[in-house]
């Protein structure tokens, strides 16, 4: 274990202690409202982000400016090359030796491999545009996650103070800290979305081997219900 597995620990434990502080029936309320979100991000997302793209066409444009996607590819000749010239294992190497975060070394395979874009030819260009396709897409979907999210909680919070919710007798304070568990779960999870796009934007290799070898932290990271299911494309 590491820093990232007690830091894993702690804040479950606090949102197991937010549970039974809350009671079972918040709580519920609670994770039913991150399923909303996180529902109701992953259907949207791809609207929104198609939509910030025909309002400022330029959006992409700066997004590849700061991240720099081709600058992983070391060789400036690989970077100009053609990417119909290219087999299964040549793509593969040189997404191997880019050496990005998951999903970015993924999605940047598959859209090399399946040809994405038809108006970009080389390298360097679809390395470019999906990094910044894969950035807007996941700041448009933990966006709307954190919009829907207050919007579920300040529900929430109406219904716990105006009309009052029932507390069960037996149990409760059990179910609670299990659903506290599972909301400090989908915490966990969106927090550990935030690093892939840290990671391409300033890569800190220390950060990603502590995640690589905590025993919490690369599961949340591996499998992430936010950045496996992002796009590649718009």
């Amino acid at each position: 274990m590491n820093y990232i597995d007690y830091l894993v620990l702690i804040i479950l434990f606090i949102s197991a202690l937010y549970g039974i502080y809350n009671g079972f029936v918040v709580s519920v309320l609670g994770f039913l409202s991150f399923c909303i979100s996180w529902a109701g991000s992953l259907l949207f997302y791809p609207i929104l982000s198609r939509l910030l793209v025909n309002k400022y066409p330029d959006l992409l444009d700066r997004i590849i400016h700061f991240t720099e996607g081709a600058s992983r590819i070391e060789s400036i000749e690989e970077r100009a090359t053609s990417v119909f010239s290219l087999n299964h294992e040549q793509i593969a190497n040189i997404v191997d030796r880019a050496k990005l975060p998951p999903p970015f070394n993924r999605l940047v395979f598959s859209n090399l491999n399946e040809l994405r874009f038809n108006d970009l030819n080389n390298i360097g260009d679809y390395f470019d545009h999906t990094i910044a396709c894969i950035i807007l897409n996941m700041l448009c979907f933990l966006l709307l996650f954190v919009v829907i999210r207050i919007v579920c909680t300040v529900i929430i919070s109406i219904a716990k103070e105006v009309i009052g919710l029932p507390v069960l007798k037996r149990y409760d304070q059990i179910f609670a800290a299990a659903l506290g568990i599972l909301n400090g779960m989908f915490l966990i999870f969106f927090l550990a979305s935030l690093v892939p796009m840290v990671l391409t934007l300033a890569p800190f290799d220390n950060i990603y081997k502590y995640i690589e070898n905590s025993m919490f932290g690369n599961f949340f990271f591996e499998y992430n219900i936010f950045t496996n299911l992002v796009r590649g494309y718009l």
